[in-house]
C-alpha cells in the first residue's frame, strides 16, 4: 500500500508534463547516444593503450 506522500510523487511525475515532452526527440536521443558511445570507445582505448597494446 502506498502512502500519501509516494502517491504525490507519482502523480508529478507526468509524461504529459511540459518540460519532458522534448525528452526523447531524435536530437537529443541521437546526441546522448553519440556521447555514450564516444566515452565507452575513449575508455577501451585508454585502457588498450595503458595495456601498452599500441605501444
Amino acid at each position: 500500500m502506498r502512502n500519501a506522500e509516494e502517491e504525490n510523487h507519482m502523480a508529478n511525475i507526468n509524461p504529459e508534463n511540459p518540460k519532458y515532452l522534448e525528452a526523447d526527440s531524435w536530437l537529443v536521443v541521437s546526441v546522448t547516444g553519440a556521447l555514450i558511445i564516444g566515452a565507452i570507445a575513449g575508455l577501451i582505448l585508454w585502457a588498450l593503450e595503458s595495456a601498452y597494446v599500441f605501444h
